[in-house]
């Protein structure tokens, strides 16, 4: 039962991973707390409902379209909400509060579209891989696969590729960047839109196996949030092992107590790791509020 428990939350946090890489994108490089990442995460899911249910495009296509469709509403977001108060007042509060509206704007939005109801998109029993007294879903390994060659791409990418450079340019000096003929709102929304993909993986490779409904954003977004902070802000590579480790810890919390548990533990491994280390398990010593 233990290592049943710990492969499932294994997979579990490849998916907070995925999350977390697209949260902590956005948040390091921008100093935006992304709350209305939560909102395109579960925007995502009705995308592959309305493409693959509603409309009966084949599957392939329809995860194209939604991803698609994800980038769009993350775009639109960093236009019509962060850059008109980063214009008028660049303030990190307000910014904040702009998010979570447009976090309940669009969560309300897709409760009145699609109702508050749970969606299923696969009704189909889905095939087991048998290994021991181990049992793995066919679609959990697509999980697990998808999210971990998504990351490892992502990572390379960002320590070997000119944009990774900007990517840190852009979170350390926006000015400098400016001086050097970068554009900053062209930078912001393409980092925007590539956090927008990420959480729609995620969001797709989770509603695939157990369906969708409105709220269910916010508790991925939290524990990503926690795991971004526990790895440092700004180290990926950090995030992603700790969103691994929110995972198997949320799992065996549910094996031990009750699924009601898991955001509650979340919340407490991050104070621990803020009183004894505030500047995340993986990072220099500094404050996350200072990276």
């Amino acid at each position: 039962m233990l290592a049943q428990f710990i492969i499932n939350g294994l997979i579990e946090g490849s998916l907070y991973a995925l999350m977390a890489f697209g949260f902590g994108l956005v948040y390091h490089s921008t100093r935006i707390f992304h709350i209305a990442h939560g909102a395109i995460y579960t925007s995502s899911a009705y995308f592959l409902y309305l493409f693959f249910i509603i409309m009966h495009i084949h599957l392939v296509l329809s995860i194209i379209l939604s991803l698609i469709c994800t980038c769009f509403i993350g775009l639109a977001i960093q236009m019509f909400v962060y850059n008109p108060v980063l214009k008028k007042q660049p303030n990190l509060l307000i910014l904040f509060i702009s998010s979570l509206g447009a976090y309940i704007i669009l969560i309300n939005l897709i409760v009145l579209l699609f109702g508050n109801e749970t969606k299923i998109l696969l009704t189909d029993i889905e095939p087991i891989i048998q290994l021991g007294d181990l049992i793995i879903i066919r679609i959990q390994l697509v999980q697990f696969t998808v999210s971990l060659i998504i990351i490892l791409t992502a990572i390379v990418v960002l320590k070997n590729n000119r944009f990774g450079y900007l990517i840190q340019a852009l979170a350390d000096d926006q000015q400098l960047l400016s001086v050097l003929g970068i554009n900053i709102k062209n930078m912001r929304l393409l980092v925007i839109a590539i956090g927008s993909v990420f959480a729609g993986c995620a969001a797709l490779l989770k509603s695939l196996d157990v369906g969708m409904d409105p709220y269910i954003g916010m508790d991925m977004l939290l524990t990503s949030a926690v795991a971004v902070i526990i790895g440092g802000v700004g180290n990926y590579v950090g995030a992603v092992f700790s969103a691994v480790a929110l995972g198997i810890l949320q799992s065996l919390i549910v094996w031990q107590t009750s699924a009601h548990w898991e955001i509650a533990i979340t919340f407490v491994v991050l104070l621990l790791i803020l009183f004894i280390r505030p500047y995340g398990l993986f990072s220099p010593k500094r404050r996350a509020e200072e990276i």
